[in-house]
């Protein structure tokens, strides 16, 4: 009968010892799986930052080269303006 409860304790140390082994790798793959999906969220944070970035510096460009076309047009129109002046001047 001795023998039948030591087996019994046994087999119950082993079962909580399957358990709490098996509980562990049940946790380490949870934090496994969750530092995944955190990698994943921060390189899809990471893309979209890129892409803000990048748009906001192509409508940057786009506003300099619209600025600077409009400063020559401004530019080109007072030096005509400034010509025909003279010339009204020399007329006089």
């Amino acid at each position: 009968m001795k023998w039948i409860t030591l087996s019994i304790k046994n087999l119950t140390t082993k079962l909580k010892g399957k358990h709490i082994f098996l509980n562990n790798h049940r946790l380490i793959n949870e934090v496994i799986n969750e530092r995944k999906a955190r990698e994943e969220t921060e390189e899809a944070l990471l893309e979209m930052l890129k892409s803000m970035i990048n748009a906001m510096k192509n409508q940057l460009e786009t506003e300099k080269s619209q600025r600077q076309s409009t400063q020559e047009y401004l530019i080109n129109l007072l030096d005509d303006i400034c010509t025909k002046i003279a010339k009204a001047n020399d007329l006089i």
